[in-house]
C-alpha cells in the first residue's frame, strides 16, 4: 500500500512522475488547487471556532464525509494500493482525510495515528473531520482526545 499525503505543490509534481490509483485532491470552494483526474472535495479548513465567526467559510459537511468515506472503502475493496491525498498545505484537511482512509484499511485507531505520523509528521487534522472520524468508528471521543481538542469544542456530527 503506497499513500501519500502532501500539499498542493508536492502533489502537483508528484503526480506527474508517479501513477496513483486514487488522487484526493481538498481544496478551498474558491480554488483551482486540484490535479487533473482527482476526487475534487471543496471546504475550507476551519475551526468551530472560526466557523462560528465567520459563517461564510464552508466547513466540511456530514456529506463530504460520508463520500469521503464511501470512495475509501470502494477503493480498498477493489484492492486500490496507491493514493496520493492533499490540500493546500498539506497539514490538516488531507491529513483528516489520511486518517479516515488509514481507519478502513486498518480498523485500529493507534496504528492508523502510528501510520500517519510516518507518512505525514506534521500532521495536525482538521477539527470538523476528526470529529467526524471519531463519531464513524464510535470511538467514542478517544481520537479526539488524542489530539487534544477539548471536548464541547467540535461540531457535533451524527454518523
Amino acid at each position: 500500500m503506497r499513500i501519500v499525503n502532501v500539499n498542493y505543490i508536492a502533489a502537483r509534481n508528484i503526480a506527474t512522475i508517479k501513477k496513483f490509483d486514487c488522487i484526493i485532491s481538498i481544496c478551498d470552494p474558491n480554488s483551482n488547487e486540484y490535479l487533473k483526474g482527482a476526487y475534487v472535495f471543496k471546504f475550507y479548513d476551519v475551526t468551530p471556532k472560526i466557523s462560528s465567526m465567520f459563517p461564510q467559510y464552508v466547513r466540511p459537511t456530514k456529506k463530504d464525509m460520508q463520500d469521503l468515506a464511501f470512495l475509501f472503502n470502494n477503493m480498498v475493496e477493489s484492492g486500490k494500493e496507491s493514493f496520493l491525498i492533499h490540500c493546500s498545505a498539506g497539514i490538516s484537511r488531507s491529513s483528516a482525510a489520511t486518517l479516515l482512509l488509514l481507519m478502513i484499511i486498518h480498523k485500529d485507531m493507534n496504528k492508523a495515528i502510528d501510520e500517519l505520523r510516518i507518512i505525514n509528521p506534521r500532521a495536525i487534522p482538521n477539527e470538523f473531520m476528526l470529529n467526524w472520524i471519531d463519531s464513524y468508528f464510535d470511538l467514542k471521543g478517544r481520537l479526539v482526545k488524542h489530539y487534544n481538542y477539548q471536548p464541547g469544542t467540535l461540531y457535533n456530527y451524527s454518523v
